[in-house]
């Protein structure tokens, strides 16, 4: 194939692009005869040592982009020619400036690659001179996961039943899985199992990290996707060997997820008539923009939510684990990333999440188990702030408040009620909690009389008061300093 301008990547033994699943690796851009000679050379090679197609085929565009600005500028520029001057030209003119910084950084690192191995094997007369610096790459924003907001998940869910039952399960699978878009499409019809004690697996093909990863679903998205391999059964035959297909006359929907354009004769957004292909993940964009459209599935701001951008999905599951204290290791697992850095992201979404609900509720009012609000000597220790990183220190917490004797101590009343000791510490954070446990108390109390069971009565009575102590000193403020005590 060196001699055409377009390649198929299966000759070389690739797989297809994630995004589109071509296959296609396009040389016909690049103007110039010595380059396009010598990037053939270096895609040939690098596709020999592994490097998957998505990323041979944004090679190529980096070699595009350079080729445009020797048209626009150097038209007969020899490769002997080129020096740091060329370069610097190139930095400045040839890259868009509305490009993103990450992706500025894969031009120039790409074409840093290129100019260091057409010198190695001799694909181009360039200079041995070092063309390229790592500081000419722009400095990358550490960008957080953005996720769904909780109010745009309901009213998603909510709006669920206009879509077609493929869709809906693919969906399903996003919010409980947060696999990749790619991985998602890529899904076989074989794909879930049962362990000894009856939990459901899903296998999932990991791309990027080239594994296969089983992951543990709930029975209802089990009972979906059983659904799902019926639904392909019944349509498609026992051949068909993907979990999910394509529509036909898919193409509005494919455009709809990836323009702006308003299309004069929408699609039905239930319209589903499945044929022997396999999805694309722009199919899936079209028809998570439609919806959003139709219902009116907001932001706060009331501005249409995009929830064609489905990499949110898998950033609101990394959230929602961190949130729910599933270790970060686990996550990392989970997701497929490749390093613990990748994972930390989320986990610095919890912390702002849990701070921000921490402000909320904060007054800086600290209650002891006689109700009385302890007075701080040292009010700057008593800022939220500080308060987050002492919760976070995993101090003696408890479920109603927390112990004020440091955690290398230890409990020195072994067996006692915390609720009788003169340690406990609690905030209006647990209000709720207090309130709750009274309630229960008073109807085990009421038991107890009516059994005549006096032990019981004995051992609670005192709870019960010291719970009124609190939720009153929460409510009202009664204030303790020293040994003496007053309602403010």
């Amino acid at each position: 194939m060196f001699e055409y301008d377009i390649w198929d990547a299966k000759a070389l033994g690739l797989k297809p692009t994630i995004s589109s699943g071509h296959y296609s690796l396009n040389f016909s851009r690049i103007k110039s005869s010595w380059l396009k000679e010598a990037s053939k050379k270096w895609i040939r090679y690098k596709a020999s040592t592994g490097e998957k197609t998505g990323t041979l085929v944004s090679k190529i565009r980096t070699i595009n982009c350079f080729s445009k600005f020797i048209s626009d500028y150097h038209p007969s520029l020899k490769p002997k020619e080129i020096d740091r001057k060329i370069v610097e030209q190139y930095l400045l003119y040839g890259i868009s400036p509305n490009l993103e910084a990450s992706t500025k950084a894969h031009y120039i690192n790409f074409l840093k690659q290129f100019f260091e191995e057409c010198i190695r094997y001799d694909w181009a007369n360039i200079t041995r001179q070092q063309l390229i610096y790592s500081s000419d790459c722009p400095k990358r924003k550490k960008s957080l996961p953005k996720f769904i907001p909780d109010h745009v998940i309901k009213q998603l869910e909510d709006n669920l039943q206009y879509l077609p039952a493929p869709i809906i399960c693919m969906i399903k699978m996003l919010r409980e899985t947060g696999v990749r878009a790619s991985e998602l499409k890529e899904t076989k019809f074989n794909c879930i199992r049962q362990d000894s004690e009856g939990s459901w697996w899903i296998d999932i093909y990991q791309e990027k990290m080239s594994k296969d990863i089983s992951l543990c679903i709930s029975y209802e998205l089990a009972k979906i996707i059983t659904k799902q391999q019926n639904y392909i059964k019944d349509n498609l035959g026992k051949k068909f060997n993907y979990l999910f297909c394509q529509t036909e006359l898919h193409s509005w929907f494919d455009q709809y997820g990836t323009s702006q354009q308003k299309f004069h004769k929408p699609r039905e957004l239930n319209h589903f008539k499945p044929i022997k292909q396999k999805i694309k993940y722009t199919t899936l964009r079209g028809y998570l923009r439609q919806l959003a459209s139709e219902k009116n599935i907001t932001d706060i701001d009331g501005s249409i939510f995009p929830l064609e951008k489905i990499h949110r999905f898998r950033h609101t599951h990394g959230t929602e684990l961190i949130n729910a204290g599933v270790p970060q290791h686990i996550v990392q697992k989970r997701l497929g990333h490749a390093s613990p850095e990748m994972t930390s992201v989320y986990a610095h979404i919890h912390d702002k999440t849990m701070r921000k609900e921490m402000e909320e509720f904060w007054d800086g009012r600290v209650v002891n188990n006689q109700g009385q609000v302890i007075v701080s000597e040292n009010p700057d220790l008593d800022t939220t702030g500080m308060q987050w990183i002492k919760r976070n220190m995993k101090a003696q917490s408890l479920p109603d408040g927390f112990c004020s004797l440091p955690v290398t101590q230890g409990c020195p009343v072994q067996g006692s009620p915390c609720l009788s000791c003169s340690h406990l510490r609690t905030t209006i954070e647990f209000l709720d909690v207090h309130k709750k446990r009274l309630e229960e108390t008073e109807k085990l109390i009421e038991n107890a009389r009516a059994n005549g069971w006096n032990r019981q009565i004995e051992n609670n009575v005192p709870i019960a008061e010291n719970l009124r102590r609190i939720i009153r000193g929460l409510e009202q403020q009664e204030v303790v300093y020293g040994d003496e005590s007053f309602l403010e």
